[in-house]
């Protein structure tokens, strides 16, 4: 059931658009066909679009929503059904017009064509798609993922049979003549005589310089504080993608901060944020990043106090950002993922980011920030803070307390607490009495 309350806590985005009176023609049209060509949406009208605030609409509610209905039946092709909710605030009617994500598209404008009609949403805005969009709505319609497209350009001959017997002994398949490996695991088609590689093939298999897959890379840069002002050092790594992906963790774990603790002769090494988060975030970027947008690749900026991954492409399908860590996953690049779960990088679709989550709350880490600005998809992950101050004044403030008042205040892991306050009586600040459930904790 549509809550307004909760609609009018969220900004106008690629899947909420509010109107303060009935728009133009044109303008609701180019709005219902970019949310059914993308992950569907909401238009509110009888809202300020800034202020949020609730005008309502003065007319009939019946009469604007069969009119919604002709409008669209008459202007958009194929047929698009809207669901209109009305919505009663404190005698103030809002009318909430449902588009959901289509099965057919492109979606486009009558009148117009395909070239010239088709709309998507990038945030909150309505544009034009140009041809590369064109192509990829076609391809979604026909459930054809665009690293499963045959490059003819190239053969098989370009690929690499190191990166593929490598591949082979990982998977444990045993097949014969190897260039027609590709063809049997599915990475490519035979044409003319000739094998020729699918995006994913070359994506994966191929090392050497070829100038169209150029653009996907992963660009690295590690800033000197929490601001882009300096740049301390920065590398870039290209295909293959399983490489690409190794080096790139490799280079992250090393710029992340650690802190070193010395108990005797040993050092215990504790990095600011733990290697699994960073890696599934990494495994994400490269595994749902939008492929066909060419000229960007994947950016990584490392900070004091926090990490950001930016990759081309928005969620695919009609995932939300809503969903996230809900279990609820949707594959764009079906070939890409296959790979990956078949050489043990994925254990189970929509299992990753709830993943992170855990370990956040398991160790009191603040939970990644998941953004879509423009048409590119943000991940930001932040350092753990090792600040005792709240802890200590807590401890300060009730005399003597618990774990289990601890846990239950500061919504953190048993063991995380146990960890803070073992570095406070090592810091001298604080004493432990009693044993089992009778342990509590009180200043010096």
């Amino acid at each position: 059931m549509l809550s307004l309350e909760n609609l009018l806590q969220k900004d106008e985005n690629r899947t909420l658009e509010f109107k303060e009176e009935f728009p133009s023609k044109l303008k609701l049209i180019k709005t219902i066909i970019a949310f059914a060509n993308g992950s569907g949406g909401i238009i509110l009208i009888g809202i300020k679009d800034k202020t949020k605030e609730i005008i309502g609409i003065n007319d009939d509610p019946l009469q604007i929503e069969e009119k919604i209905q002709n409008m669209v039946y008459d202007n958009i092709r194929p047929i698009i059904i809207p669901h209109v909710s009305i919505l009663n605030n404190k005698n103030k009617i809002v009318l909430a017009v449902t588009i959901y994500s289509g099965n057919q598209t492109p979606y486009h404008k009558i009148n117009k064509g395909i070239q010239n009609g088709t709309y998507v949403r990038i945030g909150s805005t309505n544009r034009k798609a140009d041809q590369q969009m064109i192509d990829e709505l076609s391809r979604r319609s026909r459930n054809i993922s665009y690293d499963s497209i045959i490059d003819y350009a190239l053969t098989t001959e370009s690929l690499s049979l190191n990166i593929l017997n490598n591949y082979i002994k990982r998977r444990k398949i045993d097949l014969s003549r190897e260039y027609e490996t590709f063809d049997k695991i599915g990475l490519a088609e035979k044409t003319n005589d000739h094998s020729h590689p699918s995006f994913a093939g070359v994506l994966f298999f191929c090392d050497n310089y070829i100038e169209q897959y150029s653009n996907y890379f992963i660009k690295l840069a590690v800033f000197c504080d929490t601001t882009r002002k300096k740049i301390e050092k920065q590398k870039q790594f290209n295909l293959p993608l399983l490489s690409q992906l190794e080096n790139a963790f490799e280079f992250i774990k090393f710029a992340i901060p650690s802190s070193i603790e010395l108990k005797g002769l040993k050092q215990n090494i504790t990095s600011s944020l733990p290697s699994e988060i960073v890696r599934e975030a990494l495994i994400n970027a490269v595994c749902h990043r939008d492929y066909s947008i060419v000229g960007s690749g994947i950016q990584i900026h490392i900070f004091s106090d926090r990490i950001e991954i930016i990759s081309p492409g928005v969620l695919p399908g009609d995932l939300t950002i809503e969903d996230l860590g809900k279990g609820i996953s949707e594959v764009r690049n079906k070939q890409i993922v296959k790979i990956f779960r078949e050489l043990g990088y994925i254990e189970q679709l929509g299992s990753g980011i709830n993943r992170m989550f855990e370990i956040c709350r398991e160790i009191g880490l603040e939970k990644p920030k998941f953004e879509e600005i423009g048409n590119y998809f943000k991940v930001t992950l932040y350092y753990k803070k090792e600040n005792f101050d709240e802890l200590y004044r807590f401890i300060q403030k009730n005399k003597a307390v618990r774990i289990s008042e601890l846990t239950e205040k500061f919504q953190m892991h048993r063991n995380t607490i146990r960890s803070y306050l073992n570095k406070l009586i090592n810091k001298d600040l604080i004493i432990r009495e009693g044993k089992g459930p009778k342990t509590r904790y009180k200043l010096k």
